[in-house]
């Protein structure tokens, strides 16, 4: 264990100097993506018929592209942790779960500078955090296993397939479509309701959004319904990923 941790804050570390090399933006470029996609929510909420203000809005989607922001570059950091790193896999043998938890820790950081600054622009127009803030603690666990899942299939087959990295791309963008980020929860069609929750992100989505806007807890059943699909990621992901990696410096 602590030769896993030492080699996976070695892999953070080397992936975090190296990205921010030459850049004179640096850590910031963590908060431009979702800053942009809310400027161009802002101007579709019409379009959707989204009753809100312009502010009030604005907030609305903040509050759920924190998180998909960290959601979708998370699982791409972790689908081409293993390749990015073929050079260390093919000179000595290691656990190859540490790519994928340098990748994942990596986009902890860029998320908790991203939240941060949420929290700063709720407190600017009068929306103050108080203890409830803790209860994002159940959202951002599932947040994480669901992208450890997912990262578990990318890592593995992508390093065979590079179209499978490249196929994610538009997936995640029909899977921003199914999650309740531009529009509410209560536009869904109730017939298409416990379908559509099976998405685990919808009820990590709408636990950002009650947490930080009216400090409330999170629906927990709303949580549940998509728990078992995490599970089943988890639990399919990671035996796949560990097989496949055994022929890594083979293929790589």
């Amino acid at each position: 264990m602590p030769r896993f941790l030492g080699l996976t804050t070695a892999l953070a570390v080397r992936e975090w100097q190296s990205r921010y090399r030459r850049s004179v933006l640096g850590p910031c470029w963590a908060v431009i993506p979702p800053f942009f996609y809310i400027i161009a929510f802002t101007f579709l909420r019409t379009m959707m018929g989204v009753q809100t203000s312009g502010r009030e809005y604005a907030l609305f989607a903040a509050c759920a592209l924190v998180p998909w922001t960290f959601f979708g570059a998370a699982v791409q950091r972790m689908g081409q942790s293993v390749i990015s790193n073929a050079a260390i896999l093919r000179k000595c043998p290691l656990q190859h779960e540490a790519f994928l938890v340098a990748a994942l820790a990596i986009s902890c950081i860029d998320f908790a500078i991203t939240l941060a600054v949420l929290v700063a622009g709720l407190c600017v127009v009068g929306i103050w955090v108080d203890v409830t803030i803790c209860w994002l603690a159940f959202p951002m666990v599932l947040m994480l296993a669901l992208s450890m899942g997912i990262g578990f299939f990318m890592a593995g087959l992508g390093s065979y397939r590079r179209d499978i990295l490249m196929a994610f791309n538009f997936i995640l963008q029909f899977w921003l479509l199914a999650t309740p980020i531009l529009y509410k929860l209560g536009d869904v069609p109730e017939r298409w309701r416990g379908l559509y929750a099976l998405n685990p992100m919808v009820g990590i989505i709408e636990a950002f959004r009650s947490i930080l806007l009216t400090h409330t807890m999170p629906d927990f059943w709303l949580l549940a319904q998509g728990l078992p699909v995490t599970c089943a990621l988890i639990a399919v992901g990671w035996p796949l990923f560990r097989y496949m990696g055994r022929y890594f410096a083979d293929v790589l």
